[in-house]
Order: structure tokens, then sequence, then C-alpha cells
């Protein structure tokens, strides 16, 4: 069962894909499960490119107006 994950601050085609080691049926409270555990994930994976995109702009070598 993939569920997209929905991003705040960035634009990604990202899914959180759950699967199961044997057949199961995919009703409305399992559905309900995986689309709640998505919410949190999603934020989680945001906050990292964040983190990350705030370490990349730290690393920058000081430009023109900042020497």
């Amino acid at each position: 069962l993939a569920i997209h994950l929905a991003l705040g601050q960035h634009h990604s085609d990202a899914a959180l894909l759950v699967g199961w080691t044997q057949p199961r049926q995919l009703d409305a409270p399992v559905r309900a499960v995986v689309t709640d555990l998505a919410r949190p994930v999603g934020h989680a994976l945001d906050r990292v490119l964040l983190r990350e995109q705030r370490l990349r702009l730290t690393e920058l070598p000081p430009g023109p107006a900042q020497a």
C-alpha cells in the first residue's frame, strides 16, 4: 500500500510504502492506519530536508556583500 507524503516546505513525489509478508485485505481500517502514519512520516522527512538545506547554506563561502 503506497500513500503520498505531503510535505510542507518542500515539493516531493515521495510516498510511504507499507507491505506485509502475507496477503492482506486492504479494508478501511488498514487504510486509515497507514494514512495516519503517513502524516508524521511526511512531517519528519520535511524537517530533515529543511535541516539539510540550512546546513548547506551555512557551508557556502561568503559572497561579495558579506566579505
